[in-house]
């Protein structure tokens, strides 16, 4: 390694042990706010439901939110996660509120480390340390973290995992390497059950990836499959036997309630859904977009680099980190004033 790339990473570990030690400060300092300024300026109203599941499963009430009724309707692994907590503080709810949103924060920054493998992995140390800076000082990441909901645990899963699988991608595909991708996608399917998708997602890479090679990519579906199944199975076999299915009893309330208005002539139900697409695009399609730009802006960068020395084009992270560093909180903000 030369002097210059040597100089290099050392600044790129110094920004991120900067980034981590700021957004930790900023996450803990909402952490620790009055829980009323928290339960109506930052938390979620789902984030009280998790915290109140917590408590009853720590007192052995079982997993219901009122005492009362059975539910399945949560994602499992931040709600066990919690429950050592709120069996620690018994009663006195704020102070698992505060250690909770504490959890949060931890985790939320923690996951600075494997974006910053990811980056480097797929364009260059860089373009790692870019990345995690967004993550940790984003304000749009921020808000969204200390809702107090399963978003943190879910995205920390969600780059452990992209983190392991471009490891694997690019260096010796061993087979333990398969073994640990599918174990973490187990777990992000935990965390939220759209995980399933970045599972779908890796096995569709590697199917294009050896197509000419079929059998290999059936392996390594059949494998990652396997041990997201042995990570998710416990959840699952709970989930029938007390409720009928797999899946979330919310979910089914949700597309209960979301279709609910729904017309029973066809041709109304036909433009009564063209209307709600008109309103969601708008408002979410911004999702989109700052995601493929820094994409592409990525791809760019790395096929430049192939040709050329990769320290005369860092003006690809750049422009990939203001991509996401900007649009997502001036959306945040439009939304407010709606």
């Amino acid at each position: 390694m030369s002097a210059l790339n040597t100089r290099r990473a050392l600044l790129d570990k110094r920004l991120i042990v900067f980034g981590v030690l700021v957004g930790l400060a900023i996450r803990l300092w909402i952490a620790w706010q009055p829980t009323d300024e928290l339960s109506w300026r930052a938390n979620a109203d789902d984030a009280y439901y998790y915290f109140k599941l917590a408590q009853h499963l720590g007192s052995g009430a079982g997993a219901t939110f009122d005492g009362v009724n059975p539910t399945n309707g949560f994602h499992p692994l931040y709600a066990l996660l919690l429950v050592p907590i709120f069996q620690y503080v018994g009663n006195d709810i704020d102070r698992g509120v505060h250690l909770a949103l504490t959890l949060v924060a931890l985790v939320s920054s923690v996951t600075a480390w494997p974006i910053y493998l990811a980056g480097k992995y797929v364009h260059s140390p860089l373009a790692g340390a870019i990345g995690a800076l967004a993550h940790l000082l984003n304000p749009w990441v921020v808000v969204l973290t200390m809702t107090g909901v399963e978003s943190a645990v879910y995205v920390c899963c969600f780059a452990w995992t992209v983190m392991a699988y471009v490891r694997w991608r690019s260096h010796e595909q061993s087979l333990h390497g398969i073994v640990l991708i599918g174990l973490l996608a187990g777990l992000t399917i935990m965390a939220r059950s759209e995980g399933v998708l970045l599972l779908a997602g890796i096995v569709l890479d590697r199917l294009v990836v050896d197509r000419r090679m079929p059998e290999r990519a059936i392996v390594f579906a059949t494998l990652c499959g396997l041990f997201a199944a042995i990570v998710c199975l416990p959840w699952v076999l709970w989930s029938i036997s007390r409720f009928g299915t797999p899946l979330q009893i919310s979910a089914s309330a949700i597309m209960l309630h979301s279709y609910a208005g729904m017309p029973a002539d066809a041709i109304a139900a036909v433009e009564w859904y063209i209307g709600r697409i008109s309103w969601f695009l708008p408002r979410y399609a911004y999702k989109i977009l700052p995601v493929q730009s820094s994409h592409c802006t990525l791809v760019r960068g790395r096929d430049r680099a192939i040709m050329v020395d990769s320290s005369t084009i860092p003006e690809d992270s750049l422009v990939t980190c203001f991509t996401v560093f900007i649009s997502h909180p001036a959306v945040y903000l439009y939304h407010r004033l709606l």
